[in-house]
């Protein structure tokens, strides 16, 4: 039975990778690869693999027995019922080597031989069961109620660092292990106690993010954080790998506060100018009911020439109430870097050309984003570069977040209906 198992997992990462089609094979994944590969899944089943999970199957020849809900999990982002549903319909598909058969030459040795088979298959069945009860009571119960109370205060109304604390009540839910992932990344996931029933977190950055309470490898309960700046705030960070950023002032121009960060305000902050440098600039407020399929959002930026960086960019990013528009413009000659985000609709430089989103970024750039009825549109100065469509709505816009590779300025900022030219919002 686990042999045959093992062909029809085969079977599924070969299906899954060719569903994911990533110009990288498996056997060369990057441990990014992997959490991207956790991510669709629980976008497309709502099933949260762990990072070990997905190591141990994805391995050459993998011969393991993986708990029930991973697999059926792995069936459904093949868009499968479940896991038996999956067998079913592959069963004429997966290759399963054929025995030897070895002929018995008199009755004598055919009747010890069938007594020897019959005794082994009996051993062998009742080991499976013991094993598979002492697994299943012991490291794969899951048992969840209709309701569990889970939610998220922000103990201040606007501005970052922010305490969100969170209550929870797991005493009704049967699992081996729970966790409270902050947001959409894995790596952001504390071990919590099934006794207790309050955790308190700080987030760094303004913006919108999505809690999940989980149990074993299932999310169990979801909610939503905002967490609004209030005002335009400037961030530091190198390539967004600290969780805390550096808050950075901004320049003030005959009085009038600016989005730009000299040099010399980042060396009174003790940062270098390297490889690596993000300066960004957020701001997250309450619009009055901007939808994210609806909507104009013009920008004029430069990037400053301070460092001479290898393939400098500038990143336009879209907050929305359940998701993210994203837009990754690179000088030109690093077009393979480049990126565009409409919804769950992800194009990248990697394997489309995107060479119009190829700049110089050190020039005035002039870059609008247009969404209506689901089609994005992307102007550079004023040429109609990128139309694509999407199918998932990222919900009413609630921000934005603008990033340089090292730093820039923001000259202008203008949001409006698709419909008509009235401003909501203007900088």
């Amino acid at each position: 039975m686990k042999k045959l198992q093992f062909h029809y997992i085969k079977r599924c990462k070969i299906l899954i990778e060719e569903r994911l089609n990533w110009s990288l094979e498996s056997k060369d994944w990057k441990q990014r690869d992997y959490l991207n590969l956790i991510t669709a899944v629980e976008n497309k089943t709502g099933v949260l693999l762990s990072l070990s999970t997905a190591k141990r199957i994805w391995k050459d020849n993998y011969n393991g027995n993986p708990h029930p809900n991973t697999l059926n999990a792995l069936a459904k982002f093949l868009e499968y019922e479940d896991w038996l549903s999956f067998q079913k319909s592959e069963k004429n598909r997966v290759q399963i080597p054929q025995p030897k058969t070895t002929i018995i030459k008199n009755a004598q040795s055919s009747y010890k031989t069938i007594l020897l088979v019959i005794s082994i298959v009996l051993i062998a069945v009742i080991s499976f069961w013991y094993i598979s009860q002492y697994f299943t009571s012991k490291n794969n119960v899951l048992s969840i109620p209709a309701e569990i109370p889970f939610s998220a205060i922000n103990t201040q109304p606007v501005g970052v660092p922010n305490t969100v604390i969170f209550k929870y009540n797991l005493a009704n839910v049967q699992a081996d292990s729970f966790f409270l992932q902050e947001s959409w990344n894995s790596l952001n996931r504390k071990k919590i106690s099934k006794t207790d029933s309050i955790l308190t977190s700080i987030y760094y950055y303004p913006g919108v993010h999505k809690a999940k309470l989980i149990a074993n490898d299932s999310v169990i309960g979801e909610t939503p954080i905002t967490v609004y700046s209030g005002k335009w705030i400037a961030t530091a960070d190198y390539e967004m790998t600290n969780r805390i950023p550096t808050y950075l002032p901004l320049n003030t121009i005959n009085g009038t506060q600016k989005l730009i960060v000299s040099k010399e305000i980042l060396s009174e902050n003790n940062l270098d100018l390297h490889e690596g440098l993000n300066v960004s600039f957020f701001y997250v407020d309450e619009f009055d009911n901007v939808s994210g399929d609806d909507f104009s959002l013009n920008l004029s930026f430069k990037a400053d020439s301070i460092a001479n960086f290898t393939c400098p960019g500038f990143r336009m990013l879209i907050m929305g109430t359940e998701d993210i528009h994203v837009i990754d413009v690179r000088q030109k000659g690093c077009v393979h870097r480049a990126n565009a985000k409409f919804g769950e609709k992800i194009i990248s430089g990697k394997n489309n050309d995107l060479s119009g989103l190829g700049i110089n970024v050190y020039e005035k750039q002039d870059l609008k984003i247009e969404i209506k009825e689901k089609t994005g549109k992307i102007y550079l100065n004023k040429k109609n570069i990128l139309e694509t469509q999407y199918l998932e709505s990222i919900g009413n816009v609630v921000g934005f977040c603008f990033t340089f590779t090292g730093t820039g300025q923001i000259n202008s900022v203008r949001l409006s209906h698709s419909s008509n030219e009235t401003a909501i919002y203007q900088y």
